[in-house]
């Protein structure tokens, strides 16, 4: 045979004319073997073994130095190269992809039955650390003369279109989608979801710890015309099956997208459609940006994991976020809830209104930060049950309205429960039907609510209505509404001072029980309202005995019985008080003691029914500064 394949070297055979000279009869058979045998020669440029000529199609594909899927273990992993190899040799470059493990260590590779070289990343004499190899990822190395270096393993992000996903909206790209997560390994990365691509999610998907599925929008707004909401002609979109939901896991983060339910068209009719939960924790630090979410009975679960970061989402479902069981800050910023589907498309006001809660914080929940968020048209904007030390700053709550409120019972903001130590610090609430605050705590409980303005009530609305547990009312403006301030219960402490009043219907400041445990201050602005403001409010009583002690709150005491007394308690510096008697009795004079009261003229004070004492401590001991008959 003319070639040898193990060399590549061609010899001419030998023959009665090899070599030819002059005036040789050439032999037919011999001429015919010869040229066969040169047919042969040139026929064998598909490269099966090292020494033949490879085609060009094996240099374009790359096929010489293709491993395919890498065999052994993640450690210790083998290729096979077709032609095999029979010895390594520096500069040889060769591409697989690892198996289903990231590597935990060190890793060796073996080639076509060759020894195991070590795999070494930068300068050649660093082991690779766990995770340098990802699962099911595309790889290079090279030989240096001594050992493989890691050229290239993935980049941290990838594209859901490498992993065959169609983004067509009616096929279902879970599984790409789920692969490419998965690909990044332990140590995370990037998905991308291209702009152009609708992505149908029928199965649950889940976003690994440390990795991050974004899409192609720095914010997702409406596209353009409120009327008709085109939002199903947008790309960076998931379609999610209302059964199924995304779980984002520690650490991971969804980012840049639209998320709407599979088969919903714009703009809705209503939101009698809504259904499901589009994304559910699965870790803490989790986190949600930049993304609109539409078409569900719930945006965004969470419960049992800490430190949730959700910011810049977009909102229009049933119901909107949802955190509970969170022992550690959840933090909430910039959310915007509003009928981002369907608020053009016209009828009845209860169209474009949700049945739930924008925001919903509840048993636990410590220390939540909910900042400047927003909600519109939902039953209940905000709602805080049984938490502790949650925080709303800036945010408000608005609704439908229409010469007044349209949404039958709605609240903006809920504090309810054992809810601890809620702040609500510049908050807004509008066009509530029912109430613009609502408190329902537990007796002794403390809620405070600083620069609280609420407007667009009506003949059947309260600014706040306190139902239970103890409020504090500072500043702040409340305008058009039936009430201002609204407390039910006797049993409730409530302080409000700094406040305006404006265009009240009824009053200002309503005990519906008479109560003596609502304290308004001296910087209270009634404006136009021309009525008593306040008239069920009441005095406190205290019984009179040989040593009184007033309560520390309040300036102005009823003092009941008969029994004549020397000492007053609870005095200090610059409290003044008035005490209001129910009966004769006598109060006596006395000097050196904090309980003492020193009278006008260092003479006992008999106390008639109807008389009047007041007094100012100077931290010393009381001293009498007025008196009536």
């Amino acid at each position: 045979m003319p070639i040898n394949t193990s060399t590549g070297a061609y010899s001419a055979p030998s023959n009665s004319w090899n070599p030819a000279v002059a005036d040789t009869v050439i032999n037919s058979d011999d001429w015919n073997a010869i040229r066969n045998d040169m047919a042969d020669a040139l026929s064998r440029v598909s490269a099966t073994t090292r020494a033949l000529w490879p085609l060009a199609s094996q240099v374009q594909d790359g096929a010489l130095v293709w491993g395919g899927t890498a065999s052994g273990t993640a450690n210790a992993l083998a290729v096979a190269l077709t032609p095999p190899i029979t010895a390594y040799i520096a500069g040889l470059e060769i591409s697989f992809i690892t198996g289903s493990s990231p590597n935990t260590g060190a890793a060796t590779l073996a080639v076509n039955g060759l020894s195991a070289l070590a795999i070494n990343g930068g300068d050649g004499t660093a082991p690779l650390a766990p995770g340098d190899l990802p699962p099911n990822s595309l790889v290079t190395v090279a030989h240096d003369g001594t050992r493989f270096r890691l050229r290239s393993a993935r980049t941290g992000t990838v594209s859901v279109k490498d992993f065959g996903a169609k983004g067509d909206g009616t096929t279902d790209d879970t599984a790409a989608i789920q692969a490419a997560l998965n690909s990044l390994g332990a140590l995370g990365g990037t998905v991308v979801v291209p702009n152009g691509m609708k992505c149908l999610i029928d199965n649950n998907l889940t976003i690994p710890v440390s990795c991050h599925l974004v899409g192609p929008h720095s914010f997702v707004g409406t596209p353009g015309s409120n009327a008709s909401a085109p939002y199903g002609n947008m790309g960076g979109a998931l379609l999610v099956n209302s059964t199924k939901t995304i779980t984002v896991n520690s650490g991971a983060s969804l980012r840049g997208l639209l998320i709407y339910r599979k088969g919903m068209t714009f703009p809705a009719a209503n939101s009698s459609a809504f259904a499901g939960t589009a994304i559910t924790i699965g870790g803490d630090d989790a986190a949600i940006a930049s993304c609109l979410v539409m078409g569900f009975n719930k945006a965004v679960y969470s419960s049992s994991y800490q430190r949730q970061k959700i910011e810049y989402l977009l909102h229009d479902n049933l119901n909107g976020i949802e955190i509970t069981n969170c022992a550690d800050i959840a933090y909430i910023s910039n959310c915007h809830a509003w009928p981002f589907s369907n608020i053009g498309v016209g009828g009845s006001y209860t169209n474009i209104t949700r049945s739930g809660k924008a925001y919903y914080l509840h048993d636990l929940c410590d220390w939540a930060k909910v900042t400047d968020c927003f909600s519109w048209g939902y039953a209940v904007g905000f709602q805080v049950t049984s938490a502790n030390s949650v925080t709303l700053l800036g945010c408000g709550a608005d609704n439908a309205y229409s010469a007044g409120p349209l949404n039958t019972g709605s609240i903006g903001f809920y504090i309810s429960g054992t809810s601890t130590d809620t702040t609500l610090d510049n908050c807004q609430a509008a066009a509530q039907e029912a109430q613009g605050i609502y408190v329902n705590t537990t007796g002794g409980v403390q809620t405070k609510i600083t620069n609280f303005n609420a407007w667009g009530g009506d003949s059947g609305t309260d600014g706040i209505l306190i139902d239970s547990g103890d409020v504090t009312i500072l500043g702040g403006i409340i305008r058009s509404q039936n009430n201002g301030v609204r407390v039910t219960s006797t049993g409730v402490r409530v302080f409000v001072d700094g406040v305006r009043f404006e265009t009240i219907l009824n009053k200002p400041i309503l005990a519906v029980s008479p109560s003596s445990l609502v304290f308004l201050g001296d910087s209270i602005d009634y404006s136009n309202f021309t009525g008593s403001p306040a008239p069920s409010l009441l005095c406190q009583s205290v019984a009179s005995a040989a040593s009184v002690v007033l309560p520390n709150s309040g300036d102005t005491f009823n003092i009941t019985g008969t029994t004549n007394f020397g000492t007053l308690g609870h005095g200090w510096a610059g409290r003044e008080v008035t005490l209001i008697f129910a009966a004769s009795l006598t109060v006596f004079n006395g000097t050196g003691a904090v309980t003492n009261m020193r009278l006008a003229g260092g003479s006992n004070f008999a106390a008639a029914a109807g008389s009047a004492l007041t007094l100012r401590h100077n931290g010393v001991q009381w001293y009498q500064v007025g008196q009536s008959a």
